[in-house]
């Protein structure tokens, strides 16, 4: 059986860490840059609906699609949560 994945990144090749989980019905994405250089790049999230980016370092939410464009700092990570 296959199996899709949850995330798909424009990079296969770029080194993050994903974590997919349904939580109290909504779809929980944790997205980290595991090097020591910057990430720049899109993913497109598997799931229905409008999505929040919550950035973990500075408590800051903001409103994105289901395909961000997203900027990671070395070893930094952020949430993402459908709405």
């Amino acid at each position: 059986t296959h199996l899709e994945k949850a995330v798909q990144l424009e990079d296969e090749t770029l080194p993050l860490r994903i974590a997919h989980r349904e939580i109290e019905g909504k779809e929980v994405f944790y997205i980290i840059n595991d090097s020591e250089k910057a990430i720049s790049t899109r993913v497109t999230l598997k799931a229905k609906g409008k999505f929040e980016e919550w950035d973990p370092a500075t408590g800051e939410i903001y409103h994105v699609s289901s395909a961000p464009s997203i900027e990671l700092l070395p070893y930094h990570g952020k949430v993402y949560r459908s709405r």
